[in-house]
C-alpha cells in the first residue's frame, strides 16, 4: 500500500508492520498556484496644505497585505493609508508594494507629495563644551527671528521643546548625536545635529553666533607661515567675513596640547611664541579678538580646535565672549 504525503518528496510503502522511505517523482504543479498579475500603482494628494489630510491609494490585488513606508518614519500596511493632520515633515517620497501570501510580489512604486507651507529659517544645534560625566549637558539653538517653538530629540529617548535645554547628571547613555527643529504651526525648518561626547571639544558650526551675530564659523582652508619660526592655520567664514586664525610655535609643530598666551601673540607685538604655546585670533568686522586663556589641541598638521575660551579685544583686557573653535581641511 501506497500513501502519498501532499507536497512532499517522500512517499510512504507499508509492507506487513515494516515502513519503509521510498524516493518517487516530485508534483510541482501542486505546489503553488499561478501568481496573478501584480502592476502595482500609487495615486493619492499630490500637493497639499500644512495642517490637511494625506490619503494615499495603492491598487487592491485581493488577499494581498501592503507594506509602505515615507518620510518622517511612515510606515503603513493597508492598501489606502491616511495621515492626519499632516506637516512638512511628511514632505517627500512615499513607497508601496504588496504579496499575496508571501509568494506573489508586486513590483515597487512610488508617490510624491508636496505639503505647502512657510518654512522657519534653518537652525544650528550645539552644545557647551566639554561635557563630564555626571556634569549638565548643555544644548542650545541659534536663535531665530520668527516667533516659532523647537522640538529636540536624542539618545535614550531624549525629547524637549525648549529652545535651550539642560541635561542633568548625564551619564554614558546621554551620549549621541542631538537633533533639533524649529517649527510653527505644522511647518518645520530642516534639522540640524550636533553630538556629544564627554571629555571631548565638538565645536558646532554656530560657535561665535550668540556674542557675534552671524559670523558663522567652521570647515575653512588655507595654511600660511606667518611669521618666523611659527606655522598657521587659518580658516575663514562661511560668507568669508570672518576667520579664525592658531599660530603655533615652530614650523613644523608636533601634534598635542598648546596653552594660550596672548601676551605672545606675533600679532600683539609683544614677544615671540615659544615651545608649548598658541596664539588664537578672531577676526571680523568690528577686530581682531585674541583668545585669553586655556588650551587648543592641534590634532595633526592642517587641524585643531578649542572649547569655552574667552575672547577680547586685541591690545584690551576686557573679555567679550566665550567661544569654541575648529579648522579641519
Amino acid at each position: 500500500m501506497f500513501l502519498q504525503y501532499s507536497g512532499k518528496r517522500l512517499c510512504y510503502a507499508i509492507l506487513g508492520i515494516s515502513l519503509f522511505f521510498v524516493s518517487c517523482a516530485h508534483d510541482k504543479s501542486s505546489d503553488n498556484p499561478p501568481c496573478p498579475d501584480m502592476a502595482l500603482h500609487i495615486s493619492g494628494d499630490t500637493t497639499i496644505e500644512a495642517g490637511d489630510t494625506i490619503g494615499l491609494m495603492a491598487t487592491l490585488f485581493t488577499g494581498a497585505t501592503y507594506s509602505w513606508t515615507g518620510p518622517n518614519g511612515f510606515v503603513a500596511t493597508n492598501y489606502n493609508p491616511v495621515i492626519y493632520q499632516s506637516s512638512s515633515l511628511n514632505e517627500g517620497y512615499y513607497y508601496a508594494t504588496a504579496s499575496v501570501l508571501g509568494i506573489c510580489q508586486s513590483n515597487v512604486d512610488s508617490f510624491y507629495v508636496t505639503v505647502i507651507c512657510d518654512r522657519p529659517e534653518d537652525v544650528m544645534a550645539n552644545y557647551k563644551s566639554p561635557v563630564a560625566v555626571g556634569g549638565n549637558i548643555q544644548l542650545y539653538s541659534a536663535s531665530l527671528t520668527d516667533s516659532v517653538q523647537y522640538i529636540w530629540y536624542g539618545p535614550s529617548g531624549f525629547t524637549s521643546s525648549l529652545q535651550n535645554p539642560v541635561i542633568p547628571s548625564a551619564n554614558y547613555g546621554n551620549e549621541g548625536v542631538y537633533v533639533v527643529y524649529a517649527y510653527k504651526d505644522s511647518c518645520y525648518s530642516k534639522p540640524d545635529s550636533v553630538e556629544v561626547k564627554f571629555n571631548q571639544c565638538r565645536p558646532s558650526k554656530n560657535s561665535f553666533v550668540n556674542s557675534l551675530g552671524q559670523n558663522h564659523f567652521f570647515y575653512s582652508y588655507g595654511t600660511a607661515n606667518l611669521y618666523p619660526n611659527t606655522h598657521s592655520i587659518t580658516g575663514t567664514g562661511w560668507l568669508g567675513a570672518s576667520s579664525l586664525r592658531a599660530t603655533f610655535y615652530s614650523v613644523n609643530p608636533p601634534t598635542g596640547v598648546y596653552t594660550i598666551n596672548p601676551a605672545h601673540c606675533p600679532a600683539s607685538g609683544s614677544g615671540p611664541l615659544t615651545a608649548g604655546e598658541v596664539c588664537v585670533e578672531f577676526t571680523d568686522s568690528t577686530g581682531v579678538y585674541q583668545g585669553v586663556s586655556g588650551t587648543v589641541k592641534l590634532i595633526n598638521s592642517n587641524t585643531f580646535e578649542f572649547c569655552s575660551v574667552p575672547f577680547r579685544l586685541q591690545y584690551t583686557t576686557t573679555t567679550l565672549f566665550s567661544g569654541s573653535g575648529k579648522v579641519q581641511f
